[in-house]
């Protein structure tokens, strides 16, 4: 038996990565993730094309808040985020797309 990674109950896993008793609990933990992951991408980006206001609108402060109160509402629940090993694994794939776009972009 497994804990849900969303609602905590217990399920018994078809596959030995499965994180969630269903499919209601899996898209509760992935539009919440995204929701979240739009407005940190907005910040990130602000961040990385205008420094100055960045700093200016105390941007930095706003962060962290977000991060707390992430925290906070996620106080309970087993895990909230990705796999580090995934994250990696996500990130070098988007990488990796994005060569090949450019790449066949740039070919005669």
């Amino acid at each position: 038996m497994k804990a849900c990674i969303e609602c905590g109950g217990s399920f018994q896993p078809r596959q030995y990565s499965a994180d969630f008793c269903g499919t209601p609990c899996r898209q509760a933990f992935n539009n919440r993730r995204a929701r979240r992951g739009a407005i940190l991408y907005d910040l990130v980006m602000i961040e990385a094309r205008q420094p100055d206001a960045f700093k200016a609108e105390q941007l930095d402060e706003a962060f962290k808040q977000l991060v707390q109160r992430f925290r906070e509402e996620d106080a309970g629940r087993k895990r909230t985020h990705k796999r580090l090993h995934d994250v990696k694994y996500d990130i070098a794939d988007l990488l990796r797309t994005r060569v090949n776009e450019t790449a066949k972009a740039t070919a005669p």
